[in-house]
């Protein structure tokens, strides 16, 4: 049997047999509800995990306390049950978040593991409407995480993935965005809620580039970096096909590779005429790309990563911005 981590390949199990299981959290099992999914325990002495609540059963106070009592951490379920589990959080997560009996960081790996897989599910078909509106509530609950808590944020950071996926990285510059957002003061919930849902979204025109431009092991020819800077108009195009999204999201996406020194794209506009959401979106895009590993690179830390913006990019971003960064992420 194999044990998968929700958090660590969030769709990869789903697509294997049903002898694999995945480890859920037993904080994002709310009481009174209906699951949807078999549950599942590891026991001594079996290979498997046995079959502990069947789907259609609810899970009760006295069930959670018998799990409690038995020092039970995380359930399982079957991978084949990837998607019923990911409906079932997103529907909680507000629940989830709002529990005060819930530690930061089990919250933060709900949170993470569901907002990664509902990632490579939109990127895999980005103009439906439908996963551009759960995307939408998840950064709803993602903001009042991170607004509600004080530790939510380096909580995050501490579930977050170091290798680069698309998805993944979409979820980790949402999350640096979001922060960065709330200690710049910038605008209330409603306002961090459409930077966080244009970061969240702000790589979706990568979905229609040459998959094997974007899994390139190596540097990128002249005509393959010219496709790839397409992916910011690409993304504004997919994105316009559902209508769903908050006008000012679409400006993080078409900006968040612009820089104050006009040596960014699409446009190489000028930093008066980058809109504030994307000048946070950039400095965390940034970050984020140089602190996770990817198959032609490693990962560098946050300090030295900070210094390679600060060094080799002093020209490129909001200064004022970049300190709170600095600040934020040195804490």
């Amino acid at each position: 049997m194999q044990k998968t981590s929700p958090s660590a390949q969030p769709a990869a199990a789903a697509e294997e047999t049903a002898a694999e299981f995945i480890p859920v959290p037993l904080e994002g099992l709310r009481l009174d509800t209906v699951t949807g999914f078999n549950i599942y325990l590891s026991t001594e002495g079996e290979r498997e995990p046995v079959l502990y609540r069947t789907e259609d059963l609810a899970f009760t106070e006295q069930v959670r306390k018998r799990l409690v009592e038995s020092k039970v951490e995380d359930v399982y379920i079957d991978a084949k049950d990837r998607d019923k589990y990911q409906k079932y959080i997103e529907d909680n997560l507000g629940k989830i978040v709002a529990d005060n009996d819930i530690e930061p960081i089990k919250k933060a790996e709900i949170v993470y593991s569901s907002a990664s897989y509902l990632m490579e599910r939109l990127f895999e078909n980005p103009t439906l409407g439908k996963n551009i509106r759960r995307g939408e509530k998840l950064v709803v609950n993602t903001v009042d995480f991170i607004l509600r808590d004080e530790k939510a944020f380096r909580s995050l950071i501490a579930v977050t993935s170091y290798d680069y996926y698309t998805y993944t990285h979409s979820v980790n510059v949402c999350v640096y965005s979001i922060a960065l957002a709330q200690k710049l003061g910038l605008g209330d919930k409603l306002d961090i809620k459409t930077l966080g849902t244009g970061a969240l979204l702000h790589d979706v025109g990568k979905s229609v580039i040459d998959k094997n431009i974007i899994n390139k092991k190596g540097p990128l020819n002249d005509e393959e970096w010219q496709a790839i800077k397409k992916h910011p108009v690409y993304g504004v195009e997919l994105l316009r096909k559902t209508g769903k999204i908050p006008e000012e999201s679409y400006v993080v996406v078409n900006q968040h590779h612009e820089r104050s020194d006009r040596t960014g794209y699409p446009e190489g506009r000028a930093m008066e005429k980058i809109h504030p959401y994307a000048r946070v979106s950039a400095i965390a895009d940034v970050f984020d790309a140089l602190t996770t590993k990817r198959a032609y690179k490693g990962a560098v830390g946050t300090f030295a990563a900070l210094n390679i913006m600060k060094d080799e990019m002093s020209t490129a971003f909001d200064r004022d911005m970049f300190r709170e960064f600095v600040q934020m992420m040195g804490k």
